[in-house]
């Protein structure tokens, strides 16, 4: 399954992406990387977006990716 994960790079983000890509999903990650504290992390395996959701050219991308969950 082709899934969704916004704030994917942020602590919870990114340990959810690991548990979907060890479950076998096609993950793609859109994330701004503008967190407060910490180090962002994008799994290797996962697509990554930078940018933020709410503008047309991120969106554009994802509707190109055709996720099937978020």
């Amino acid at each position: 399954m082709k899934i969704l994960v916004t704030r994917g790079a942020g602590f919870i983000g990114a340990h959810l992406v690991n548990k979907l890509i060890i479950s076998k999903h096609k993950v793609l990650i859109v994330d701004n990387l503008q967190g407060v504290g910490g180090i962002p992390y994008v799994h290797p395996k996962a697509t990554f977006i930078k940018g933020c959701i709410t503008k047309k050219k991120i969106l554009n991308l994802i509707k190109k990716w055709k996720p099937e969950a978020i």
